[in-house]
């Protein structure tokens, strides 16, 4: 299936692409050319993904890439799952001093997560840990610069939206 068909939706009611589930250590990219998830790299010493993780179709970030979005749900959605999500943050990430902007979102459907206020310290700190032991992995330097409300989050999907 040619995920980045699928249409985007609104900001306020988008679409998201599972890549890959919370808990996976196996990091999934979606290749559009081959309409297939290809395994790019196994994380290792129990370094894991803190939430869902994928991508908003119709979209187009700075790096040319469609948007990336973590999902915040209950339990792990499965990889290709497609999940109406509403925003409710965005990470300003700089990765190797290029801005790649991530929006934070939950599904729709109501899974116990209904807004940004569940964006407190400890919220930050596990995602500040997780970037800085992604960048570890990596070899590369990743700092959070920035976090954004819902508002701002809906301004970087309406921007992203292939027109």
């Amino acid at each position: 299936m040619n995920y980045q068909e699928l249409p985007m939706g609104t900001a306020e009611v988008f679409n998201v692409v599972i890549e890959i589930p919370r808990g996976s250590q196996n990091k999934y990219e979606y290749l559009e050319k081959f309409e297939t998830f290809i395994l790019e790299r196994v994380f290792k010493d129990g370094f894991n993904f803190i939430a869902d993780y994928g991508f908003i179709p119709q979209t187009k970030s700075g790096d040319g890439d469609p948007l990336d979005s973590f999902v915040i749900t209950s339990h792990p959605l499965t990889r290709g799952t497609v999940v109406s999500c509403q925003a409710i943050a965005m990470i300003e990430l700089l990765d190797d001093g290029e801005q790649y902007n991530k929006i934070i979102s939950v599904p729709c459907f109501g899974d116990g997560v209904l807004s940004e206020e569940v964006i407190d310290d400890e919220f930050k700190k596990r995602f500040t840990d997780f970037f800085a032991e992604l960048a570890k992995q990596k070899n590369k330097t990743m700092e959070i610069v920035a976090w954004h409300g819902a508002i701002r989050a809906k301004g970087e999907i309406n921007k992203s939206k292939i027109k």
